[in-house]
């Protein structure tokens, strides 16, 4: 991971775990301008249900799920910079919410080996995170910008610092013998380059005859138990929810106008935000004087190019070590929490106006050149943020959504309501419903397009007497009836049932086997490195200097390919390796250069390789935990997420033009 997106995820906090966290600390803004109100004697808010993600009896608030996606979303944008499309974000909803199941599971798992946050230890958690000088006004005033409320911020301190808890506990309690320890660095520090030739089986698809119907019959006796089809049903549904309702509401372009212009600050900038580039040159802060004092000044040497007017984008791309280097160093839009403290202080602190250089700045990853290039507070124009407008209207305008919650109602009550085709069709199109056939009969444990898998939904539909609509079942966000028109019983599958797979097998088969007499000519031909280069181009196959290849890196052209790796990694440089079959493909290397993992290092690195190995067990023995216990869970439908929130988060969920 590189630095400018470890310092994002971190958010000044040292203690997150998972991988893909969206830490609620780092996004210090509410989207699209706050939360909503319930509506009237409905039981709903705008959002749906007051929850975002539901495990068990464990909740997590909309708020917190707001905040870590508008930080997703941020994060994307910035690395992303011109390139960025809104498309981009398509399913970020999901993957925020997926986030936040893991960290209720872990919370579960944490309890089960007795752990607990007290709330000594949580005051202990903040002040070391934030470093206040006077808490009872920064830390209102903190939790004030983010838009949540104390309780919120703290029930996610909790399960954080939970999390570490269980961690450090599981870390603990790993034992990893010398030979273990000493297999393990040998893994990580010994690699092969090599020249890499890839014979691929699918560009060879093209070159494989027709299958006869002969042959693919005789591999369907060959293999006549192997195939076997369960019962499928073909049905037909009407879903309910509020993201349908809201799909039929119109708002035309006066009216976005009109929004635009009465809530400007909503379309802003932030002016608590500032945009910056900078040029990091990478030090551990406990490495010895000497290397800290040359990293300083390899910065300050920099710095003073920057001061005298040297271009700074072209200084990041030189000399930067951190991954915006590739985009002139540029770090996007960002609050202050979003970086580490030093940082954040000399942007908001330090630098005064726009152009400004600061530096050289150090943190925990080194030392920071930095250049001020934006402090919010500009509106943005009304053609950039047409869109948002409407889905905001769509959410908070009163006028909206009191309709949409009425209207919802109504619709709901209509559909449970009607007793056969006709008045279900009717009762759909006066709400602007419709009735969806299944493009394609599924079995019981077929996700349903549309719904996904959700057991008690699944379950029904496989018991379902045919030709008669279901009673209102309920869903995530709404309701669902539904009709099995069809039932294909379970039995041995036909032939013509599973031709077409079996024409697929045999044509995959054939095209990796030309791809083995290929590749097998061109080790032939391979002298050395050079030779197998220009060979491998001459016949069109992909061909590359590969870095230092591990045991567990994947093959460059080719993948994940353990036994490539394995032969590259036991030959001697200047030997040919292959062919070794890789997926749909065959590989032919040549390794040029054989890197032994160094021992003598290994006796100084012993106890913080012990140490980053023990925390990787940890993290395998949790990520472990979520996976098995997750499947349980929705087994059991016992985890819920909020799916109207998650679509009017995502873009591309609902929106209309009209």
């Amino acid at each position: 991971m590189n630095v400018l997106k470890t310092m994002r995820n971190m958010s000044s906090l040292k203690i997150l775990l998972w991988i893909i966290v969206i830490s609620f600390v780092a996004a210090m803004f509410t989207v699209w301008g706050g939360g909503g109100g319930s509506s009237s004697g409905t039981g709903r808010t705008w959002l749906g249900e007051e929850y975002a993600v539901k495990v068990g009896s464990r909740t997590l608030p909309p708020a917190v799920f707001r905040l870590q996606y508008r930080f997703y979303v941020e994060r994307i944008k910035q690395m992303l910079g011109d390139s960025y499309r809104e498309d981009f974000t398509r399913g970020a909803s999901k993957t925020v919410a997926d986030g936040m199941v893991t960290q209720l599971i872990l919370a579960d798992m944490a309890k089960d080996y007795g752990l607990m946050v007290s709330d000594q230890e949580l005051a202990a958690g903040i002040q070391r995170i934030y470093g206040f000088k006077d808490p009872k006004t920064e830390y209102p005033a903190l939790i004030s910008r983010m838009g949540v409320t104390a309780e919120e911020f703290q029930t996610l301190l909790r399960y954080e610092l939970l999390s570490q808890k269980l961690s450090d506990l599981l870390s603990d309690s790993v034992y990893l013998s010398d030979a273990e320890l000493k297999r393990l660095y040998t893994e990580e520090n010994e690699g092969a380059k090599a020249m890499v030739a890839v014979v691929s089986s699918r560009n060879l698809l093209a070159k494989v005859g027709p299958i006869s119907d002969g042959e693919a019959q005789a591999r369907y006796e060959r293999d006549r138990a192997s195939f076997q089809i369960p019962e499928k049903r073909a049905a037909e549904f009407i879903t309910v929810s509020l993201n349908a309702i809201r799909s039929t509401m119109k708002v035309d372009d006066a009216q976005v106008k009109a929004y635009y212009d009465a809530h400007k600050a909503e379309f802003s900038t932030p002016s608590t935000e500032r945009r910056a580039s900078h040029i990091l040159i990478k030090v551990d802060e406990k490495a010895p004087a000497s290397e800290v004092e040359a990293a300083r000044k390899k910065a300050q040497d920099i710095y003073a190019k920057a001061k005298a007017g040297a271009d700074f984008a072209a200084l990041a791309k030189e000399f930067s070590q951190d991954g915006s280097a590739s985009n002139g160093g540029d770090l996007g839009w960002f609050s202050r929490e979003r970086m580490v403290k030093p940082f954040s202080d000399a942007v908001f602190d330090q630098a005064k106006a726009v152009g400004e250089v600061v530096g050289p700045i150090q943190s925990q990853f080194g030392f920071h050149v930095i250049k001020l290039t934006g402090i919010g507070g500009e509106i943005k124009p009304f053609d950039e943020v047409k869109a948002q407008v409407r889905q905001t209207i769509l959410f908070k305008d009163p006028t909206f959504t009191d309709k949409l919650n009425k209207t919802l109602t109504e619709a709901e009550q209509a559909i449970t309501a009607a007793k056969d085709d006709a008045s279900l069709k009717a009762a759909a199109t006066k709400y602007g419903l419709s009735i969806t056939p299944l493009t394609q009969p599924i079995s019981k444990d077929d996700p349903i397009p549309g719904i996904g898998r959700d057991k008690a939904i699944q379950d029904a539909v496989a018991k379902a007497a045919q030709g008669q609509w279901s009673e209102a079942l309920k869903t995530r966000d709404g309701i669902v009836r539904f009709k099995v028109t069809s039932v294909i019983a379970a039995h041995p599958a036909k032939f013509d049932e599973v031709k077409n797979q079996i024409v697929k097998d045999l044509r995959d088969e054939k095209a990796l086997a030309m791809a083995h007499v290929q590749a097998q000519a061109l080790a032939a031909s391979a002298k050395d490195a050079a030779s197998l280069e220009s060979e491998a181009k001459k016949a069109g196959y992909a061909v590359q200097q590969s870095d230092f290849l591990k045991a567990s890196d994947p093959i460059p052209s080719a993948g994940k390919a353990p036994e490539v790796n394995k032969a590259l990694l036991a030959a001697k440089a200047g030997t040919l390796v292959g062919p070794i079959q890789a997926p749909n493909a065959w590989v032919v290397a040549f390794v040029t250069e054989h890197k032994t993992a160094d021992m003598q290092k290994f006796a100084q690195e012993k106890d913080s390789f012990a140490r980053t190995q023990r925390q990787k067990s940890s993290q395998d023995v949790m990520d472990d935990y979520v996976a098995r216990r997750r499947a349980a869970l929705e087994k059991d439908n016992k985890i819920s997420l909020n799916q109207d929130l998650m679509k009017q988060m995502d873009p591309a969920s609902g929106r209309q033009e009209g």
